[in-house]
């Protein structure tokens, strides 16, 4: 299903800035950006052709990805904290992923867009957990999905916590279902439209007596409107196309 854009008023970053042209404009999500932030690197596919980004197709994107995801059988060492499910399905020739959008009222990264995941049980393995919690978020039932393999795990900074992906394919589209009280709503986005022009920078944050570190940004007007993906979950979709892009795996984990 499709988010209801109109819940909350968009938010007003802290700090307006050259770093985010042309997306220097208020987004719903709350940016907690320092006065002294500078722009980062560009897009690692920036030097591909328009063209070869235009069209992602589901079959395009399992075929480069199958040569170079991490397999599911291989657990993840040393063992994460938490895992994510990021899923792919076919819209008009397009291969799409769903984000869910958290609520307001979550003590936890109110109001950003992630994958539907989260923290292991005991004894459980990642990819279960992975599954469990799409169901459970996004009424995603596991038979459903066909697992991929998994991208290289991912830092959660403000937690210190390892976050690893993994890339379930979906049969046809899926009837999505939002779960009252965890999931605001769930938005569906083509790559194609996450791997555009302009769609994604990335800024270089000054914290004193934290040092520098680099967070990665995806936006699109008409395919997220006043939505910003940010942090450890536009990490996950910029290794995500530089799989599918570039051919390029970016680390082992």
């Amino acid at each position: 299903m499709k988010g209801d854009r109109e819940m909350a008023a968009p938010a007003t970053p802290e700090a307006s800035s050259p770093v985010i042209e042309p997306w220097n404009r208020p987004f719903r999500q709350r940016i907690p950006r320092p006065a002294s932030a500078s722009a980062g690197s560009p897009a690692p596919w920036s030097g591909l052709p328009i063209c070869e980004r235009r069209s992602i197709g589901l079959d395009r994107a399992v075929a480069d990805l199958s040569e170079l995801l991490l397999p599911v059988s291989r657990e993840p060492e040393p063992r994460p904290q938490a895992a994510i499910l990021v899923t792919l399905f076919e819209r008009d020739g397009d291969a799409l992923t769903a984000l869910i959008r958290r609520p307001l009222s979550m003590a936890s990264n109110p109001g950003d867009l992630a994958f539907p995941g989260g923290r292991l049980e005991p004894g459980e393995n990642a990819a279960a957990a992975a599954l469990r919690e799409a169901e459970e978020e996004v009424g995603l039932r596991p038979e459903t999905v066909s697992m991929l393999g998994r991208l290289p795990a991912v830092s959660r900074s403000r937690q210190s916590e390892s976050v690893v992906p993994y890339v379930g394919v979906l049969a046809g589209e899926p009837s999505f279902r939002a779960c009252p009280g965890e999931v605001d709503a769930i938005i569906e986005v083509a790559l194609s439209d996450l791997a555009g022009e302009d769609s994604y920078w990335e800024e270089e944050w000054h914290v004193q007596g934290s040092g520098s570190r680099s967070l990665c940004f995806f936006a699109h007007q008409k395919a997220l409107a006043d939505e910003v993906i940010w942090g450890m979950t536009a990490r996950v979709i910029r290794d995500l196309l530089s799989f599918v892009l570039l051919h390029e795996r970016s680390g082992v984990s």
